[in-house]
């Protein structure tokens, strides 16, 4: 039977469940980005994942889990989008990228222009 604890994403806040029969390692690392001791989660080859959970919360939920006394699994509930409010989103993106709502992008002109000179040369 796999091991299989809840952790949280460091970059997003929401839950994962990873398998600790897969995992190699666990320690802490130091993020230059923000200053701060975050955790990272090692897998096979170069897989890893960074978590909120420090090593001694991690170390102590599969230990509990051994034991027989299963994980709280809360998750937090994220809202998904219906299919207007994507449609409405990816109209107001298109907007935001510089292109006024009523201009649309200038197709991308692939012909070579042959006008530099190019015949005199030789």
């Amino acid at each position: 039977m796999s091991t299989l604890i809840k952790v949280t994403y460091l970059t997003n806040g929401r839950g994962t469940i990873v398998n600790f029969d897969k995992v190699e390692s666990i320690y802490k690392v130091f993020d230059r980005n923000n200053g701060k001791m975050q955790t990272r989660i090692n897998f096979d080859g170069e897989r890893f994942l960074m978590v909120q959970e420090e090593p001694q919360e991690i170390l102590k939920l599969v230990q509990d889990y051994e034991r027989g006394e299963f994980q709280d699994t809360d998750w937090v509930d994220i809202e998904i989008p219906n299919l207007e409010e994507k449609l409405e989103n990816s109209y107001n993106d298109f907007g935001n990228r510089g292109y006024g709502r009523n201009q649309q992008p200038q197709p991308y002109n692939n012909r070579r222009s042959y006008n530099n000179n190019y015949n005199n040369r030789y």
